[in-house]
């Protein structure tokens, strides 16, 4: 049971609870240390790294057993604990159908970090929105949202979409930042030439990022012989990078890095590259790059999307999506002004709109509206 005059929270999922989930391991962190709420958790991860289960046999399996024990634990545990608000960190959705299985009322908060339709259908295409199983994830995502008291995202542009595309009301969306580790000392195993102009992209080789246009931008600026390309990450479009090793400006670093690494690569970075690829995802997502490259307070050139647009308090560098050749010239641009050294780049943009202290308002104020307004229903008001 709760402490009088605590919020009563019960976390189940099966979400990770690692460095390579961040915003998932340091928003629980902040609910486990306020001061304010009295936290229960029910939680078998369904991956354990960034390398989640080897196999699909083995991960299917594993994601059958850890919704099997979260339910069952449910079922057990809930009376005891009693939660007024249930929250679901990614991956929500069929945790979230399971409670509603159990015929448990109280306001549920599925944290929508990421669509699972929206990328497998229309980011990725790796199913075509007509085939049945597009159908099926779509029905089944759609119901757990509609079944959520609140669905948590990242920006407006989201919450817009989402609710257009599911059809649901926008009230039911909050729009919270994701939440960082804002506390762990940049590492030094990845080492830049401190001779060169250092250019450094950060993220999954995946369509949304854009890659192919970082990569003509390194082809047009071979010629500067100060300028340097670092690329740190792995993943579906990987392809597009092995066509480009051996180039002499362009070094990638594929394996994993974990998070204190790549701040320690940003640290040393004179230019941070965001997203280019220009598509309707990019248009209004924030990457998680951008959280720790405005956090380090680093000159940044990314897409100009809605989102990005919007943020008046930025000092980003904007150009057009899918453009190498204004990407290469607001990188010459961004030397030629770093090299004058009158121009001074901090952090106030992350700390007034992206900081986990604006991430903790958001989240009391909705827990307080959500318990308010559950007493008022259940006192028939």
């Amino acid at each position: 049971m709760a402490a009088p005059n605590k919020a009563s929270i019960l976390v189940l999922g099966v979400h990770p609870d690692s460095e390579a989930y961040p915003n998932i391991k340091y928003r629980l962190e902040a609910l486990r240390r306020h001061s304010e709420y009295h936290l229960s958790e029910i939680n078998f991860p369904i991956w354990r790294d960034a390398r989640k289960s080897k196999g699909a046999f083995a991960a299917l399996a594993r994601t059958f057993w850890a919704h099997t024990y979260v339910l069952l634990s449910c079922i057990f545990r809930y009376k005891k604990i009693n939660p007024q608000i249930i929250y679901i960190p990614y991956p929500a959705i069929f945790c979230t159908l399971l409670v509603r299985l159990c015929f448990i009322r109280r306001p549920i908060v599925l944290d929508a970090f990421i669509s699972i339709y929206d990328t497998v259908v229309n980011d990725r295409s790796v199913l075509n929105k007509t085939s049945i199983m597009a159908k099926l994830l779509f029905a089944i995502e759609r119901n757990a949202f509609n079944l959520a008291a609140k669905v948590m995202v990242d920006t407006r542009e989201n919450a817009e979409f989402y609710s257009q595309l599911f059809k649901l009301p926008i009230e039911k969306f909050v729009v919270s930042p994701l939440f960082t580790n804002e506390e762990a000392r940049a590492g030094k195993a990845v080492r830049l030439d401190s001779n060169k102009f250092n250019v450094l992209f950060v993220g999954n080789m995946i369509p949304l990022h854009g890659v192919g246009v970082i990569l003509e931008a390194t082809r047009l600026l071979l010629g500067e012989e100060d300028i340097q390309f670092v690329l740190i990450g792995d993943g579906q479009e990987s392809w597009r990078v092995d066509e480009f090793v051996g180039q002499s400006n362009l070094r990638w670093i594929r394996d994993w890095v974990p998070e204190f690494e790549i701040k320690g690569a940003i640290e040393q970075a004179d230019v941070c590259l965001g997203v280019f690829a220009g598509n309707a995802k990019s248009n209004r997502v924030c990457p998680y790059k951008l959280y720790l490259y405005n956090f380090l307070g680093k000159p940044i050139v990314t897409f100009a999307s809605t989102w990005a647009v919007r943020q008046a308090q930025s000092t980003m560098t904007l150009i057009p999506g899918g453009d190498a050749v204004q990407l290469a010239n607001a990188i010459l641009e961004l030397r030629e002004i770093l090299g004058k050294g009158t121009t001074k780049y901090n952090n106030n943009f992350y700390q007034a709109c992206l900081s986990n202290e604006k991430a903790s308002v958001v989240f009391d104020t909705m827990v307080n509206e959500l318990i308010a307004g559950y007493s008022e229903v259940r006192r028939g008001g």
